[in-house]
């Protein structure tokens, strides 16, 4: 298993954050993302009462201890980092969905554009990451809408590539999946990684050239200030005086400049 969380985080230092290990109705373990070994030791720990489970992402230090007393994952506004893309793909006959094989897939992983750094059997299902080659910043709002705009339009084009089966929306990036190791009392099984390549990383540029190539839509960019304008049928309110300051209450409706 620490294979697992080598590969996922390679590219990490402490300063990107915290790797969130969860199990449901047990405080989370937090570890540091360059430490492999407890990693995998703090989830064969939570694996033995329960299903375990891993934030990809990483979250702000100064998020751990709240976290800690709601007994929480981490949310997407305490995230520090963002390590990689991913799709939670389910596999195998399941009422009222058309889901596609193991091998209908892989087959669509291998259409994409850029090879995933790792594939996971979860159980009936896979998880596919794509490491990035630096973790992107995810610490403010307008960031982490840009990473959930590149991670829809990502997870588009491997549902282009799998029809006409059916892929599930797993783009927001506090998602949590089973890490490779641990079992899944679910289906009965141990998680285990399918392909791995530890060299195979991608700069966050490569998912955008990609994603507006094929014909997905840009990216949100930094908003341009709204510029504040006052209807021409207003006027100034009268000022009133508060302790030595003048002070304009507001602006009143001049009906001989029309509007409403």
């Amino acid at each position: 298993m620490s294979q697992f969380f080598a590969t996922l985080y390679s590219r990490c230092q402490p300063e990107h954050g915290r790797v969130v290990l969860w199990r449901k109705g047990q405080p989370a373990v937090f570890v540091n993302p360059t430490d492999p070994e407890a990693c995998h030791h703090a989830a064969m720990k939570l694996d033995q009462a329960g299903d375990c489970y891993n934030l990809v992402n990483l979250v702000r230090v100064d998020a751990v201890e709240d976290i800690t007393q709601r007994f929480g994952r981490g949310r997407e506004d305490e995230l520090q980092s963002c390590v990689a893309m991913v799709a939670d793909i389910d596999c195998g006959h399941k009422k009222n969905h058309n889901y596609p094989s193991r091998d209908q897939a892989m087959a669509a992983l291998d259409k994409m554009p850029l090879s995933p750094t790792m594939v996971v059997m979860s159980g009936q299902g896979l998880h596919a990451y794509w490491v990035l080659s630096k973790p992107a910043d995810a610490s403010t709002g307008q960031e982490r809408e840009k990473l959930k705009a590149i991670s829809r339009r990502w997870q588009q084009m491997l549902r282009d590539a799998l029809k006409p089966f059916e892929l599930d929306s797993t783009h927001d990036l506090a998602r949590v999946l089973r890490p490779a190791g641990t079992a899944n009392r679910k289906h009965g099984n141990t998680v285990e990684i399918l392909t791995v390549d530890p060299e195979c990383h991608h700069p966050l540029d490569a998912f955008i050239t990609h994603v507006i190539r094929g014909g997905l839509g840009p990216i949100p960019s930094e908003p341009k200030p709204r510029r504040r304008t006052t209807p021409s049928h207003m006027v100034p309110a009268p000022t009133i005086e508060i302790c030595g300051w003048t002070l304009q209450v507001g602006w009143n409706h001049d009906p001989t400049k029309g509007g409403r």
